[in-house]
């Protein structure tokens, strides 16, 4: 590997620069999209109302309450697809993939839990653990397969570009 990791100048580039960048993407991920969900939880009353004036009050607060269960899931769901993709470059595609089974598998109990108990909100439950439970599955994935993760926000120009990037991510997944 370590015709990988070639000194350009003082610019890392290959496998290391790689792994610092996934790693600093998922920190800002982590960071701005818990932000934007306080945020979200904050307002969301006002943003309901906006998104949907011709729904009745009873309509509107269903609405919120379930915004409420599934509004952690855009974090969930972005952490989780960048160490899939990490996986994925580490040529653990099978593995990587097994995780969309394992998500599926517990949208479905989710899905079938709300029909036994004809009680919508567990749709929205079962899309919350359902995140929770890949996460969970990639992470010890990655960790068994040791793919690095260096937590830190100290490589300046890897941060500047990862908020570029996540940013209009996170608005677009808002809306």
């Amino acid at each position: 590997m370590k015709h990988l990791e070639k000194r350009q100048g003082k610019k890392l580039t290959g496998k290391r620069k790689a792994d610092i960048f996934a790693s600093c993407f998922i920190l800002v991920v982590l960071l701005i999209g818990l932000i934007g969900s306080i945020f979200g939880l904050i307002g969301i009353h006002n943003i309901v109302k906006l998104c949907v004036p011709g729904f009745s009050k009873d309509s509107q607060q269903l609405t919120i309450l379930y915004l409420k269960i599934i509004l952690w899931t855009q974090v969930l769901c972005s952490i989780t697809s960048i160490f899939i993709e990490r996986l994925n470059c580490y040529g653990k595609k099978i593995e990587s993939s097994i995780s969309l089974l394992i998500f599926g598998i517990f949208q479905l109990v989710g899905a079938l839990c709300a029909k036994k108990l004809n009680n919508p909100f567990f749709l929205g439950y079962g899309l919350l653990i359902s995140y929770i439970i890949q996460l969970i599955y990639v992470v010890l994935l990655s960790v068994k397969s040791k793919i690095k993760i260096h937590f830190s926000l100290t490589v300046i120009k890897e941060t500047i570009s990862c908020i570029k990037m996540v940013i209009p991510i996170f608005i677009s997944n808002m809306i």
